[in-house]
């Protein structure tokens, strides 16, 4: 228990939050779990919510209040509330973050009495509303701008800007090139990710929009500009038997100045405790007044079994690779994880990401792999029943395989409103809000994505895709071209450039593209966008000879029923098309959630009864009786 008694070392405009003593002019919250300071920025918005608890304060109420005169982005005021949360959460108990509701688009509420403490000690008489600070969010942001007055002349690790500091940690790069280990190198800096996101106090970029920068020779400022970032965290190691040799740095980003450098030397057993330390030494680092977080080691679903830990950095290195055949890795991986321990909460998490992205890819039949992914989410939820990757996951899945698009948004709204900051959860919203036709609002959340993590090209793919159901073509031969200059051996992104292509008639263009998709990933969603251009021009031979080796292929393996049913639909064969989409109806193929972004593509079944029927099923807008 940290608490101070009441009264006692708090001024006079301190309050309660149930069992969380919370004094604003010094920015503590003391509670029964531990004692956290929040910035004067992010008090003011607790401070502007406690004045009216149990109402509703609008956004710009809020705005307005606490950044007086200022050009704020909502996202600001996001940020600070998911700040807030958390830091409850870590003073009060995880069920502190619950207290804070969001009303969506209009504003949020504090749901919990506030009480009033006096300075003599004991609670106010009658304190069930509190004056709080008249002017208290005026106070504190006076406070704030004094402490940088008083700081101006003394040496600080970073400015504090208004917004987040933005950090960016680069994959670990062995001191001898012959000493590569790419799944360790980029574990190690995805760990580091974790460490910091749960701080908190930064936006940290994805392990997704760094892992290309894993070159011997990179250059470490350039690559942060490129990333658009504050601080860079760029770090070498060397594992020999059993020692494990880390040297560390973190770099200013616009000078290049070294606010933090160590060496390390330790057993390789004790990585997990490396790291946790590295972690809580670079935050400090970047904000010196911010308490030591407790280590990994002590939240919910840490582990300290470095076998499950080294399965765990292998499944989750060969998922990002995102190939089917890196998919199946990581599969294996992530349930040797779980295996060697079942409290694991990030391996249930990575054993729940690939086993609905498996059957997405039409790799495997979906039923098996979709009640996998269910029950690992399940399993993370019972360690950890705040995880706002958990209930993104479930929003996936509600999304491909349940096709129940009001508990998809549902939860992907949940999961953002706990992370605003999570690139997955805004690109699987943005997924379902395009294959439900609500494409402007897709691309909204697509580039929200891209903002957060700017080189992860599975956002850039999915860019052009809804660009392109949104009409915008030239637009989106643009994105896809970027894409394609910087990751050509990205399959996704040449299948998007080679629907732009299609669609301004550059035909050879097109198909060239996509035999370089199918070449790269093995994809029979590749020959069969071939099969359905060739169809359309006119070379109808070519396209089902196509079919035909793809109709051998599903004899031996696995092969999406939907696939076939897009390729008989192009080539104009009603029947068969109608008959395989019934059969991807009874596997629950996740491919049947493209329906609704793809129409057009179903022009010959659009006058079809069973395919209206079908829609319905699907509960799609637009189906008709």
């Amino acid at each position: 228990m940290h608490a101070m008694p009441d009264g006692v070392g708090v001024g006079p405009d301190a309050f309660r939050l149930r069992d969380v003593l919370i004094d604003p002019p010094t920015g503590l919250l003391d509670g029964p779990a531990d004692r956290v300071r929040l910035e004067p920025r992010v008090m003011a918005v607790l401070v502007a919510l406690a004045r009216r608890h149990g109402e509703l304060v609008p956004r710009q109420e809020l705005l307005g209040a606490i950044w007086p005169g200022g050009e704020i982005y909502d996202d600001a005021l996001t940020q600070a509330v998911y700040q807030l949360r958390q830091q409850l959460g870590q003073a009060g108990g995880a069920e502190y973050r619950e207290l804070i509701k969001t009303v969506p688009k209009r504003g949020y509420l504090l749901e919990a009495a506030v009480q009033e403490v006096a300075p003599n000690g004991g609670e106010s008489a009658g304190g069930h509303r509190v004056p709080l600070l008249a002017a208290g969010a005026a106070m504190l942001l006076a406070c704030a701008a004094l402490a940088v007055f008083l700081l101006a002349g003394k040496p600080v690790p970073m400015e504090a800007p208004a917004d987040p500091i933005r950090v960016a940690v680069l994959p670990f790069l062995p001191l001898l090139e012959q000493q590569r280990d790419l799944a360790l190198e980029h574990g190690i800096a995805d760990t580091l990710i974790t460490v910091l996101s749960g701080q908190g106090k930064f936006v940290v970029r994805p392990i997704s929009s760094v892992r290309h920068f894993d070159e011997m020779d990179r250059d470490v400022l350039g690559t942060a500009r490129a990333l658009d970032v504050d601080a860079v965290v760029d770090g070498h190691l060397q594992h020999a038997g059993e020692a494990l040799r880390v040297n560390v740095r973190l770099l200013r980003v616009p000078d290049g100045v070294a606010l933090w450098a160590e060496s390390f030397e330790r057993p390789y057993a004790d990585i997990l405790a490396l790291q946790d330390d590295i972690g809580r030494r670079i935050a400090l680092a970047l904000a010196p007044k911010l308490d030591d977080e407790p280590p990994r080691s002590t939240r919910p679903g840490a582990t300290q079994n470095v076998e499950a830990y080294e399965s765990y950095l292998k499944g989750r290195y060969h998922l990002a690779r995102l190939t089917p055949d890196d998919l199946r890795t990581s599969l294996g991986h992530f349930r040797d994880a779980v295996a060697a321990d079942p409290g694991y909460l990030q391996a249930w998490l990575g054993l729940a990401n690939v086993s609905f992205r498996l059957p997405i890819a039409g790799e495997a039949p979906p039923a098996e792999h979709f009640a996998e992914a269910r029950n690992a989410v399940e399993r993370a939820l019972e360690i950890d029943r705040y995880s706002a990757e958990a209930y993104s996951y479930l929003g996936w899945i509600e999304h491909w395989h349940d096709w129940d698009w009001i508990a998809s948004e549902a939860h992907f709204r949940r999961a953002l409103e706990m992370d605003p900051i999570d690139t997955e959860a805004h690109l699987g919203y943005a997924h379902l809000l395009s294959s439900t036709g609500r494409h402007e609002e897709a691309l909204k959340e697509v580039r929200r994505a891209r903002e957060l993590s700017p080189f992860y090209q599975v956002a850039a793919a999915l860019e052009g895709r809804f660009l392109m159901g949104a009409g915008r073509i030239e637009e989106a031969q643009r994105r896809a071209e970027e894409a394609v200059a910087l990751d050509g051996d990205f399959w996704l992104t040449r299948v998007s450039l080679a629907g732009c292509y299609a669609r301004q008639g550059r035909v050879d263009d097109a198909l060239s593209e996509l035999e370089i998709a199918q070449r790269l990933s093995g994809s029979t969603w590749a020959v069969v966008l071939q099969i359905a251009l060739l169809a359309r021009t006119g070379k109808r031979v070519e396209a089902e000879a196509l079919l035909a080796e793809l109709l051998e292929r599903s004899s031996r393996r696995y092969v999406p029923p939907y696939d076939l049913a897009f390729a008989y639909a192009a080539l104009g064969d009603g029947e068969r098309a109608m008959a395989w989409l019934e059969q991807a109806w009874s596997l629950r193929d996740p491919k049947l959630a493209l329906i609704g972004a793809d129409r057009a593509a179903w022009a010959v079944l659009e006058p079809r009864p069973e395919f209206q029927d079908l829609l319905r099923r699907m509960n799609f807008p637009g189906a008709t009786d």
